[in-house]
């Protein structure tokens, strides 16, 4: 992979799951029961630019979690790398809702200047341990799942 497409996926916040032996049929319990060790996801999402680390990225990681959750993956076995992880700088690009029938003419000025600006805050997600989406950070973890 050449650099220049490297950086577009990265720009384009990346969604990856990655779930190893990850039993889907409920039929199937007695089998995930004795198989757990063995379950984990690895989700990956965002980067090093804060701009293109959007709102509706992290919400489908929340729901991915959630439905891993719901079956049966301990959180222990879940492991997120979204944006710079835990740091609490800016990481995370949000516009605010407009009012109900708020509407704009596309492609005014007047509508550019009124639409709702990004605005960058801290990703908000006390209930899970996030990793910083980087590379050297996925390497040790690939190297610690090793073990």
């Amino acid at each position: 992979m050449t650099e220049r497409s490297w950086t577009g996926i990265r720009a384009g916040c990346v969604l990856v799951l990655a779930v190893l032996g990850f039993v889907s049929s409920a039929a199937s319990q007695d089998r995930t029961d004795a198989r757990a060790g063995a379950i984990h996801a690895l989700l990956i999402n965002g980067g090093n630019q804060p701009a293109s680390n959007y709102l509706s990225h992290l919400q489908h990681l929340q729901g991915m979690v959630d439905l891993l959750r719901r079956r049966g993956i301990p959180s222990e076995r879940i492991h997120v790398f979204s944006a710079d992880g835990e740091d609490p700088a800016a990481d995370l690009a949000t516009r605010h809702t407009p009012p109900p029938n708020f509407g704009l003419i596309e492609d005014t000025s007047l509508g550019k200047r009124l639409r709702p600006s990004v605005q960058l805050v801290d990703t908000p997600w006390p209930a899970v341990k996030l990793h910083p989406a980087r590379l050297e950070a996925l390497r040790q973890w690939f190297d610690a799942a090793r073990q």
